[in-house]
């Protein structure tokens, strides 16, 4: 067990799904642009943005600020919040596990008869 709290700064790990169809690099400029505006974020060590995943209903953005130790929480919380809500503003959807079934149906006589 380690803790986190005696490091004088952290790394926040965000992850936004977005749209297989979604411009990823306007994603990754959205959020380069939120947390550039969020003065409890760091400018050394460097935030990294990138894609860190295709999952099997989105395209994975890593954003990864760093922050005071002390500063951590509230920034996580604030920039998921703030991170949708400008993504969403900028038409980049926000991806959620989907699944599309498909029935095919084979027709035969029996099938068309009820029962009584």
């Amino acid at each position: 067990m380690e803790n986190l709290t005696k490091y004088r700064v952290r790394r926040v790990d965000l992850v936004f799904g977005i749209g297989y169809t979604d411009d990823i690099e306007r994603a990754k400029a959205t959020l380069a642009e939120m947390v550039g505006a969020d003065k409890r974020c760091l400018r050394s060590p460097e935030t990294r943005i990138f894609v860190g995943e295709l999952g099997p209903s989105s395209v994975n953005v890593y954003c990864r600020p760093w922050v005071r130790t002390d500063d951590y929480w509230d920034v996580m919380w604030d920039l998921t919040e703030i991170g949708k809500t400008r993504l969403q503003n900028e038409g980049i959807s926000i991806a959620f596990p989907q699944m599309d079934v498909h029935v095919h149906t084979k027709k035969s006589a029996s099938s068309e008869v009820w029962p009584s």
